[in-house]
């Protein structure tokens, strides 16, 4: 998966969940997340990328979306104010929203190096 892969990801299906967030994020952790990260091999799981207003973490090997936050300019930093999250059986079979904010903020914490507080 790569940068010009993007626009044969999937966008996140009509199953979801919302996922509710009020995060704050510092300019610079924020310009990191608009880098996105772009798997270097197939050890790495996820792509993610930034694209208005939203950030969308996907599956690398399949390109499922699993996560979709929106993100909010807020005075001196940014806020990621909503997220949801994919509840399609066949893409995704988590059903368990603290289970998926847990895995969403390590994978901030793993792949940005930023570590969120609820």
């Amino acid at each position: 998966m790569s940068k010009d892969n993007l626009n044969q990801c999937p966008p996140l299906p009509q199953k979801r969940a919302h996922l509710p967030l009020n995060i704050p994020i510092s300019k610079k952790d924020f310009e990191r997340i608009q880098a996105g990260f772009v798997p270097k091999d197939t050890d790495d799981r996820w792509y993610v990328h930034y694209k208005d207003g939203e950030i969308h973490f996907h599956r690398s090997w399949t390109g499922f979306c699993i996560f979709q936050l929106h993100v909010q300019p807020d005075k001196q930093s940014y806020c990621i104010t909503d997220g949801w999250v994919n509840r399609d059986p066949d893409q995704y079979r988590s059903n368990n929203l603290d289970d998926d904010r847990d895995l969403l903020f390590g994978l901030f914490k793993v792949l940005f190096g930023i570590e969120l507080k609820p």
